[in-house]
């Protein structure tokens, strides 16, 4: 499936986390001194070697298709400087590389990316997925559901870097940011769609062109809507266990705000 296996990797490139050493006490004094003028890493006073690690801010990363963005790893100690890293994604069709830590997310999937400095002979990896944006069909919906919802995320507030969506199947149908009006802060998704189920009547009132699959509707075939909220700062996904279905009703207020929580 890829063109360059993992493991092949690992071993041709083994990272070192911990203690350097090795050979004769002459050459460790010497290579100590070469390492540490070049910032490789730290001696302390009494001349023991500094155990110098990178560690990466997160193990998995969603981005979206043309994002461009960046990986920053972190070293210890802080004091390491390492400009030679090196980034190589295992499929390119997904990631590719754009320039000295720069990547761009050129196609929807996954890859397993290596970040790797010769020099200080580090090595660590991530998954990076790519997903589609964000979009809403232009076109005016004949129905909608919609909810005046308080969103949370690991039980603190949405931030403005964050967007929250509804999706039917793989749809998006509306995509809120979050609003505040009279001290309350919220956010308004207008769900809409081309057909509509009457109870009265037992069918269907409008076009056929939204199309469902049996998982997607509930026993009176009201379309399903799944939430999904998405972090840009940090390129995090998040999903919930939260649905609705739709009904062409209006869903909380601002005194009884809908609750979704991530």
């Amino acid at each position: 499936m890829y063109n360059i296996r993992p493991q092949a990797l690992k071993a041709a490139n083994p990272p070192l986390r911990g203690r350097r050493g090795g050979g004769s006490l002459w050459f460790i004094s010497l290579m100590c001194l070469f390492m540490t003028s070049c910032g490789l890493f730290d001696v302390d006073e009494i001349g023991v070697e500094t155990a110098m690690e990178m560690q990466l801010p997160q193990d998995t990363f969603y981005v979206m298709v043309g994002d461009t963005f960046a990986i920053n790893p972190v070293f210890t100690p802080d004091t390491v400087n390492i400009t030679d890293l090196y980034f190589l994604p295992v499929n390119n069709d997904v990631v590719a590389v754009r320039g000295v830590n720069k990547l761009e997310a050129v196609g929807e999937g996954g890859t397993k990316i290596y970040i790797t400095s010769v020099s200080a002979r580090i090595q660590d990896s991530c998954m990076v997925y790519v997903g589609p944006r964000w979009e809403t069909a232009t076109r005016v919906w004949p129905y909608e559901t919609v909810f005046y919802a308080h969103v949370t995320v690991d039980g603190k507030p949405l931030t403005e870097d964050m967007e929250v969506a509804a999706f039917v199947g793989n749809e998006c149908r509306a995509i809120g940011r979050p609003m505040v009006s009279q001290g309350i802060s919220y956010i308004c998704l207008r769900v809409g769609s081309t057909i509509l189920y009457d109870e009265t009547e037992d069918d269907w009132i409008g076009g056929e062109d939204d199309e469902y699959d049996a998982d997607d509707v509930d026993d009176n075939y009201l379309p399903r809507i799944n939430f999904r909220c998405y972090d840009h700062a940090h390129r995090i996904l998040y999903t919930t266990s939260t649905h609705a279905f739709f009904d062409g009703e209006a869903h909380g207020s601002l005194s009884d705000l809908f609750e979704i929580k991530f």
